[in-house]
């Protein structure tokens, strides 16, 4: 039996969950942050990426999306790249992105962006998912039938599509 996790990259070291947000390490990727959603549970993170856990954040009364928009800020960026140091790949060390200064905010406002940013993921995916369907239409109108194309269309994206002339 193989040893698990044997192919893997050598950065590849680090799990992530639900909630957790990760931030680029490296200057000229400082603006590679992401929140952590459900179908990346327990994948695996570089670790060219600092790893905010969600349950820390808990405990400095931040929430994961809240922090998300903080660090992509332009203050949050500009907190990111004042940390960076080296000579051939900077970067920015864990014990300077221990100090990024995060302001205090109201639990209202923090729930007003977490909205936001779930309902955003939520178009994000079904956008994806239109564009797929759309792309599997029209080779099938072309292949096949365009009424067929459009039938399975109206069904695979539950609306209605106008009738073609």
């Amino acid at each position: 039996m193989l040893e698990e996790g044997l192919y893997l990259p050598t950065r590849a070291r680090r799990k992530v969950t639900t909630g957790d947000v990760i931030v680029s390490s490296i200057e000229g990727s400082l603006s590679s942050i992401a929140l952590i959603e459900s179908e990346y549970n327990q994948a695996l993170c570089s670790t060219g990426f600092h790893v905010i856990k969600s349950e820390e954040l808990k405990s400095e009364e931040l929430n994961s999306e809240t922090l998300l928009v903080l660090l992509k800020s332009i203050v949050g960026q500009l907190q990111l790249n004042k940390g960076c140091s080296g000579t051939i790949l900077t970067a920015i060390s864990k014990d300077e992105f221990s100090k990024i200064v995060l302001p205090k905010i109201e639990e209202e406002k923090q729930t007003q962006i977490q909205q936001k940013i779930t309902e955003s993921f939520t178009l994000r995916k079904q956008s994806k998912h239109l564009l797929e369907c759309a792309k599997q239409a029209v080779e099938m109108a072309i292949e096949q039938d365009e009424q067929k194309a459009i039938n399975w269309l109206k069904n695979e994206t539950n609306e209605s599509l106008p009738r073609s002339p």
